[in-house]
């Protein structure tokens, strides 16, 4: 149902020191450490950009991440929006502590293409090229990246990269390209001011399209800002789109207020959200179970937040190699819509547990019956269709909900959902020019808290005119506002 990107992201993963920079460099011609301290120390430390260019001509972003285990936070920002893992591992160390926790995340977060390349094949033997595949065939079972190609290269004496460079392109022909929403959003990675020419900001592009003049929001902030001009691999464009690298220059002004972790959206993007359901697999590596309240830290897009879980099932725990749906109580709001992909870590933020799917972005403080809780969220994570809007409003502290924000949170097209909101399990709620619409569900649960409150005040006060509708609103047990309460009441009178 959803949109899907025709551009790519390559991303790197390893163990720190196994040639991911140097690999990236001989193919692209380009250096991706670009801090002092990365050069001086010969390790990666932050995020660095490059581009691979196809034999059709075409650009693919590259996103090189840093491999040592203390810049953990700046691989999970930038392997959120890759399509392509190219993960290397060098064939003198072979598989290593980080090799497992990367291939982890690449897994959690989704990532179904890869090539595995062996590094530094011109010091060994070939015997031991050999035993190198083999740690690769083990580390990646039951993995999304089980079965893909193994190249050795060198780095240094060019042996290989013709073969990686074909197995890349190969590779990135047959991909499926993902689906995204309409909306463009663009989780930032990369913020800082230019003198005289405002606020840059750079990411990898998760939904949509952006052209310059287009005004945009930053969130969770809400701020509305405009596109002055936009960059894709360096080179200046009126137009960008999911899939791709980009960077825009936007006028918010020459404030630091901007920071890795925010998000830029198309405007009509509104909210962000602190407490998210979600479908999460524990992975083996957690070794203990994920407990309901434990406090985890939570990486969504290129955000960083503490919270705790609370596990919706009758045991209250995940056990290693368990999937099931929880929910995230969050210190800070994060911009979250349905089918973002997400890694959790521990409370100490040492050690990667699980990661999954966004399924409800709005999740409810109440979710008794559980069981009923539960059936949504399944309803929900199985489809686009019907069962899935409706199971949308249904999860909602709102008791209605207008078609652009059901559009929003389910991340789908707005047309589809106009569409579904035609069938008889829906029930439209007009307001002046304003409509909403709930489900079948909600509206009987409505009227019939509404017709038992209005007898139980009558046979109370049997001489008073009439309950106040203010005091009925209040007591709803669902969010309604009161304009559009009104609306409600005269509904049922017609109906009654």
């Amino acid at each position: 149902m959803a949109v899907r990107v025709k551009h790519f992201i390559i991303g790197t993963a390893a163990h720190l020191d196994h040639g991911k920079t140097a690999l990236v460099k001989a193919l692209t011609g380009q250096d991706t450490d670009r801090l002092k301290e990365e050069k001086e120390r010969g390790i990666s430390i932050d995020l660095g950009f490059a581009y691979f260019t196809l034999p059709s001509g075409e650009r693919v972003g590259i996103v090189d991440v840093p491999g040592h285990e203390r810049f953990i936070r700046n691989m999970l920002a930038g392997a959120h929006g890759v399509d392509l893992a190219l993960f290397t591992v060098a064939a003198d160390d072979g598989v290593m502590p980080q090799s497992e926790e990367h291939l982890d995340i690449l897994h959690l977060l989704g990532v179904q293409r890869g090539v595995f390349v062996i590094t530094k094949a011109d010091l060994v033997e070939k015997k031991r090229l050999k035993e190198v595949r083999e740690e690769i065939e083990l580390l990646a079972e039951g993995t999304r990246l089980q079965g893909a190609p193994v190249v050795a290269v060198s780095s240094l004496t060019g042996a290989g990269l013709e073969q990686l460079k074909a197995e890349l392109a190969r590779q990135l022909e047959g991909l499926r390209a993902r689906p995204v929403g309409e909306l463009f959003r663009l989780p930032i990675d990369r913020a800082f001011v230019i003198k005289g020419h405002g606020t840059v900001v750079t990411g990898t592009a998760t939904g949509g399209a952006v052209s310059v003049g287009q005004k945009l929001r930053l969130l969770p902030s809400g701020e509305v800002v405009r596109v002055r001009s936009i960059q894709v691999h360096s080179t200046a464009v009126e137009r960008a789109e999911s899939g791709q690298r980009v960077a825009l220059n936007l006028s918010a002004g020459e404030r630091a207020q901007v920071k890795r972790g925010d998000v830029v959206a198309d405007e009509r993007l509104d909210f962000a959200t602190a407490r998210l359901d979600a479908l999460l697999e524990v992975r083996p590596s957690a070794k203990l179970p994920l407990k309901t309240n434990d406090l985890i830290h939570l990486f969504l897009g290129t955000s960083e937040t503490l919270g705790r879980v609370i596990v919706l099932n009758e045991k209250a725990e995940l056990a290693p190699k368990e999937s099931g749906f929880v929910q995230f109580v969050l210190r800070a709001p994060v911009v979250a819509l349905r089918g973002d992909r997400f890694v959790v870590r521990n409370a100490a933020s040492q050690r990667t547990v699980g990661g999954g799917m966004v399924v409800n972005p709005l999740g409810r403080r109440s979710r008794n019956p559980l069981t009923r809780y539960h059936s949504l969220l399944a309803a929900l994570n199985e489809g686009f269709g019907t069962a899935a809007i409706a199971a949308m409003i249904d999860l909602q502290e709102a008791l209605a909900l207008d078609a652009a924000r059901i559009s929003h949170l389910l991340n789908l097209p707005l047309a589809v959902v106009r569409e579904a909101l035609t069938q008889p399990a829906f029930i439209a709620i007009a307001s002046g020019d304003e409509v909403s619409f709930t489900t079948v569900t909600k509206w009987e649960e409505f009227k019939r808290f509404a017709l038992e409150s209005v007898a139980a005040f009558h046979r109370a006060n049997p001489l008073a005119a009439g309950m106040d509708m203010e005091a009925l609103r209040a007591r709803s047990p669902y969010q309604v506002a009161p304009r559009l309460y009104r609306a409600l009441v005269d509904q049922l009178c017609e109906q009654s």
